[in-house]
């Protein structure tokens, strides 16, 4: 008895009332769809392929199918880090899919492009094919050459609210992490503070400067700005640095011997002439290729991450 009636007084139906208080009218988008060409109806959504591998700081090139550009088109970058394959938008775009350059978070990720189409009330989806993530032979060598002493340092500079800039000195070695900074008068660098654990380190979300990147440690948070430097090699030599110094992580992808050697802090020539990098170079190629999904801390998954991903750069 309580239910809504229509123009000329009669009840309607519990169907049409709740079809009415949702919004979805079906019967009118199915007349709106009849009304509609048969090619718009029916247009194919894009078909869209990605190399299967790419690199870091290398724009991937999208080739794609002519499609009819009727309706609302939206084209998402996903990424997914998981074997599970749950995935992330991270670069949404409208009307043509826009090229995405992978960056240090993308390292040992799938990605793949989400094509959403409506038209006419009516929705669909599809994907394309997917693309690893990896490092270039280039990248690799530079960034293993940059841990092989067995410490490394990098100059960068910070921006408080007011606007006023001081310059850091965030230096690595075997026991962790140390910040430093430099004095205003005689320019050089004190230290100031020491991570407690391993930090996580991250790329920055801001579009307008590529050098700015998210240090995580004791607690908080800081944004710094690389300084003549690029910045893709700081966050992947301050990972794979930190991926050596975690002593499972190492045993686990790059075996006891290089754990150990960087346990003690140094990684003396060996007999047969075998430097640093050669030795680095060696325990990456060695040992398990198959590695089981684990759960850590952020930095500590990103520093495995990019330990596996230079362990099959060095294989291939």
């Amino acid at each position: 008895e309580n239910l809504p009636r229509d123009k000329m007084g009669c009840c309607e139906s519990t169907e049409v009332a709740e079809t009415k208080r949702s919004g979805k009218f079906g019967h009118l988008r199915e007349e709106k769809e009849e009304n509609a060409p048969a090619a718009k109806r029916h247009a194919p959504l894009p078909e869209l392929r990605l190399p299967l591998e790419a690199f870091i700081n290398h724009p991937i090139t999208v080739t794609s199918s002519s499609w009819d550009n009727s309706g609302d088109y939206t084209f998402r970058w996903q990424r997914s880090q998981s074997a599970s394959l749950e995935w992330e938008n991270i670069s949404p775009s409208k009307g043509t899919p826009q090229p995405y350059t992978p960056t240090v978070d993308d390292i040992n990720c799938n990605l793949r492009i989400a094509i959403h189409r409506e038209y006419s009330h009516n929705n669909f989806e599809t994907f394309s094919n997917l693309c690893f993530v990896t490092v270039h032979s280039t990248t690799f060598n530079t960034v293993v050459k940059r841990c092989a002493p067995g410490q490394a340092s990098f100059w960068v500079e910070s921006r408080d609210a007011t606007g006023q800039v001081s310059q850091w000195q965030l230096a690595l070695d075997h026991t962790g992490l140390s910040i430093l900074k430099r004095d205003g008068k005689s320019g050089k660098y004190k230290k100031v503070d020491r991570a407690n654990k391993w930090p996580a380190i991250s790329v920055s979300t801001n579009p307008v400067d590529s050098t700015v990147f998210n240090l995580q440690y004791n607690g908080r948070g800081q944004t710094y700005s690389v300084i003549n430097d690029d910045t893709a090699t700081v966050l992947l030599t301050f990972r794979l640095f930190q991926s050596f110094c975690l002593e499972d992580v190492c045993s686990e992808v790059c075996g006891y011997e290089l754990a150990q050697a960087w346990k003690r802090g140094r990684m003396a020539k060996k007999a047969s002439g075998e430097d640093n990098i050669d030795f680095i170079k060696r325990a990456l190629r060695q040992g398990a290729t198959d590695f089981p999904a684990r759960n850590g801390t952020q930095g500590c998954m990103d520093a495995r991450n990019t330990a596996i991903a230079f362990k099959f750069a060095a294989i291939s």
